[in-house]
């Protein structure tokens, strides 16, 4: 499972559908590539903490050139937050962005 988190700062659930093979059971299955290119609207990036070896978030991989998406501040504040500089030294990140939890580095595309 993952989080959508939207420019308004509304925090939208987002879960896996598609089985990995060899995932326990008992684990939730992964956010596909699919659903992450869906709910950014377009091609993702991969967001790191600052020893990069953590992903924070995924990203519209073009989102700094998109005009028709808004900025999306709460993503601003999160990665900021992350990497412990004011927010207004991290690029405007635009569109929705997902926040991934701990299934997600099961996922093959990942």
């Amino acid at each position: 499972m993952a989080t959508i988190l939207t420019p308004s700062n509304e925090r939208i659930p987002l879960v896996g559908t598609k089985p990995v093979q060899g995932l326990k059971k008992d684990k939730k299955h992964p956010v596909s590539l699919e659903q992450m290119q869906k709910a950014v609207d377009g091609y993702v990036e991969r967001v790191f903490n600052p020893n990069g070896d953590k992903c924070i978030c995924i990203v519209n991989e073009e989102g700094q050139f998109r005009e028709d998406l808004p900025i999306n501040q709460p993503a601003r504040e999160l990665i900021a937050k992350e990497w412990g500089v004011p927010s207004d030294e991290i690029v405007p990140i635009r569109g929705n962005v997902v926040i991934l939890d701990d299934t997600n580095p099961d996922a093959e595309w990942y």
